[in-house]
């Protein structure tokens, strides 16, 4: 997927190293990046609950097929984001918001791509992982079967059938 990124201030640390070379090059800031990558950022995992359940959410991507209650309370990823949009949006802005409130992610992956549909949803699901790992937060991802199978690196499942929770994994 080809992207035009725009031209950004300043990256801090952590956000250089959620960056591939490549897209390191893309934006100018190779050097920064090469620096930035001697870096180690230890981080405390933060740790997500399903309101009214037991089911605690690992940091790292985590998938359910229906809008849940999470706490604390995730940041929720802009829905009408498509194509370049949206993967822009999880590379360069979510890092931003991140620096400010660490705090759990939930993604919406309905509609998110119009052309190159499966590259797209790959693409996203390596920049969400990435930023799991990196922020050591949980990312909810809301999708449907179709959504479910294009990753298989899920941390946890948890699908609704008929108004009854089901932990899949």
């Amino acid at each position: 997927m080809r992207l035009k990124y725009r031209q950004y201030r300043r990256f801090s640390k952590i956000h250089l190293q959620l960056l591939y070379e490549e897209e390191a090059a893309r934006l100018g800031i190779l050097d920064e990046w090469r620096e930035a990558k001697k870096t180690i950022i230890l981080l405390k995992p933060i740790v997500a609950k399903y309101v009214g359940y037991e089911y605690y959410i690992p940091y790292g991507l985590n998938y359910v097929n229906f809008y849940p209650n999470i706490e604390p309370e995730p940041i929720i990823v802009n829905d009408s984001l498509q194509d370049e949009k949206f993967i822009e949006y999880l590379l360069l802005e979510i890092p931003r918001i991140l620096r400010k409130q660490r705090k759990p992610l939930m993604v919406d992956m309905f509609d998110r791509f119009t052309r190159n549909i499966k590259d797209g949803y790959k693409y996203a699901f390596n920049i969400l992982e990435r930023i799991g790992y990196l922020y050591k937060i949980p990312i909810i991802v809301i999708g449907d079967d179709n959504i479910a199978r294009l990753y298989d690196k899920w941390r946890s499942m948890i699908v609704r059938i008929q108004d009854k929770i089901y932990w899949v994994l």
